[in-house]
């Protein structure tokens, strides 16, 4: 294979793979800042300090996001599978009302879903990629981040996502 194709091929798989910078690139352990997003549903503001005592799983993702709809399926099971417990959800995208609403008529998301399109959720929590996943434990406290879809598929990120959620339960 020649240069040209090579250095096409590199860029192709990083599409694939959602752009996303490496891990260790989006450090955002610790206290969460607050921030207020808009429900997509209603256009209720609702600030993360609302869920003050509750373990907050928030996917960051966007209508066009290719690795976000192969994630969305495992978040939004962990989602369902905890809620009872008292896991609270958070689907933010950064795009408009009326882009988002067209996308959930045709793929419901079971977890709410808000509307941040001054990005001001993505910037507090250092989002540079999509889809990018944070569970923020009941102290207010990012106890798990993650962006983009590892080469091994969205199967490992939904084991370490329900471990996240289950350490912050216990906590």
């Amino acid at each position: 294979m020649d240069l040209r194709r090579k250095i096409a091929f590199a860029v192709v798989l990083t599409i694939l793979a959602g752009c996303a910078p490496p891990e260790d690139e989006h450090s955002v352990m610790g206290k969460s800042p607050d921030f207020q997003v808009t429900a997509a549903a209603n256009d209720k503001p609702l600030t993360l300090k609302d869920m003050k005592g509750k373990v907050v799983i928030i996917d960051f993702w966007e209508t066009t996001c290719g690795p976000c709809k192969l994630l969305s399926p495992v978040v939004e099971d962990i989602y369902t599978k905890y809620h009872d417990q008292g896991v609270e959800g958070m689907a933010i995208s950064n795009e408009t009302k009326d882009l988002v609403s067209k996308f959930e008529k045709k793929t419901p998301h079971r977890m709410p879903v808000y509307i941040d399109p001054n990005g001001i959720a993505g910037d507090a929590l250092k989002v540079e990629a999509f889809p990018t996943l944070d569970v923020i434990g009941k102290d207010g406290r990012v106890v798990y981040s993650m962006v983009g879809v590892p080469q091994s598929g969205p199967g490992i990120v939904g084991q370490e996502l329900e471990k996240a959620v289950n350490d912050a339960l216990k906590a």
